[in-house]
């Protein structure tokens, strides 16, 4: 049996036991004296389980193999963050980058133990070679996509500028795979624009939420203001880059200085982060067209804008990253990966591992040509935002 393919059947068969037994220990009752349903209980039937595989499966298994099986599936259990991490990984995700590092512009997410493209960033030899959204990752340079946890996976993206990087992915809608290779550049996060308006809509694309986002959308707004635009839409799909305070300050122009998100730890304390400056005068429509895409700032940005009235979303969800981890050591040096507390809007909604539903539906027609798509989703946002606008007036 080829290695990919033995390794496919023992991490399915460690995330399968792992998950159950993480589902068994989260429901059991705390100080049961079950020995069926107490933690030696669930652990000695996982201990049976192990020796079972290890001792009648067809081929010869290390308990090496099948613990880190048991590791990835409890915490595919959790959310696609959460992760083992071993020593070396650790000291390698914590070196400073090098100032000649570079980056394929893929951001990527995990899913049941699945590795998928969640958003390109523009300008990125990734978004120049075709790589899509949705585009299950088989590989990365010689290593087998189930095999790399999220950190390893994003990790060997970057490298030198001017370096090469394989990549395998399988299509969503086409059943093929695709063997890409990809530059390593060095790139500005681009900052927010003022896209041509589209039947007296004015277009704001945030592509990111890099250094200078929220000065430049300043100056986008007081240019609204100027031309006394009264229908706008915030198009923040593909959004998985930048910083929080920079998402923060680009909110508090629409929400002013009051909180603009919380964070809350398990134990249920919460800590508010407010904004910055004064509200910028906006009194028009407003739409947020989010994707799958946009992550992280930018779901701060939308939930904050959101819960002030402000704004409606349309679109479609976005990804969920709405956590922030730590790594906590473990007896044999290495690190459990975790994800210890969560963000929260004002009104106090979570968005992690489930993203922001938009109120406005408006999902890609897959029908059309590629090209076309975004470009269609965008064009039924500004039909919908009218159309909302018309109702009140024909009432």
């Amino acid at each position: 049996m080829s290695r990919p393919r033995r390794f496919l059947l023992l991490a399915g068969s460690g995330i399968l036991v792992a998950a159950s037994l993480a589902l068994a220990l989260a429901a059991m009752p705390i100080g049961s004296s079950d020995p069926n349903t107490s933690t030696y209980g669930y652990l000695k039937l996982f201990n049976e389980v192990v020796a079972l595989i290890r001792n009648s499966y067809v081929e010869s298994v290390s308990e090496n193999e099948l613990v880190k099986g048991a590791y990835d599936g409890l915490l595919a259990a959790l959310d696609g963050e959460s992760e083992y991490v071993t020593a070396a990984q650790y000291r390698s995700l914590k070196a400073s980058p090098s100032r000649d590092e570079g980056e394929t512009g893929v951001f990527l997410t995990r899913r049941e133990g699945i590795l998928f493209v969640a958003a390109i960033l523009p300008g990125s030899d990734a978004q120049e070679k075709g790589l899509r959204l949705g585009d299950q990752v088989r590989r990365i340079g010689d290593r087998n996509g189930r095999e790399l946890n999220l950190s390893e996976a994003e990790q060997a993206l970057r490298g030198p500028v001017g370096s090469r990087i394989s990549i395998a992915v399988s299509r969503r809608e086409e059943p093929r795979r695709e063997d890409l290779e990809l530059t390593r550049r060095r790139i500005a996060l681009p900052p927010p624009r003022l896209d041509p308006p589209q039947q007296g809509v004015a277009i704001v694309r945030l592509p990111t939420f890099g250094p200078g986002s929220s000065k430049a959308l300043s100056g986008i707004l007081d240019r609204l203001s100027k031309e006394k635009a009264g229908r706008a839409i915030f198009d923040l799909r593909g959004n998985a880059w930048g910083e929080t305070s920079e998402a923060v300050r680009a909110a508090s122009l629409l929400v002013g200085e009051g909180v603009v998100f919380k964070i809350r730890d398990r134990q249920g304390a919460e800590h508010e982060i407010k904004g910055t400056g004064p509200r910028k005068p906006w009194s028009g429509n407003l739409l947020l067209l989010t994707d799958p895409g946009a992550a992280g700032a930018a779901e701060i940005f939308v939930a904050a804008v959101l819960d002030s009235g402000v704004a409606t979303q349309a679109g479609e969800p976005t990804l969920g990253r709405g956590g922030e981890k730590e790594f906590i050591a473990l007896a044999n040096g290495d690190y459990l990966a975790l994800t210890v507390r969560k963000y929260l809007s004002p009104s106090g909604k979570d968005w992690h591992g489930k993203g922001l539903t938009p109120s406005v539906p408006i999902p890609l027609d897959t029908s059309l040509p590629l090209k076309e798509r975004a470009g269609d989703q965008l064009h039924k946002a500004v039909e919908s935002l009218l159309d909302r606008e018309a109702q009140p007036k024909a009432a």
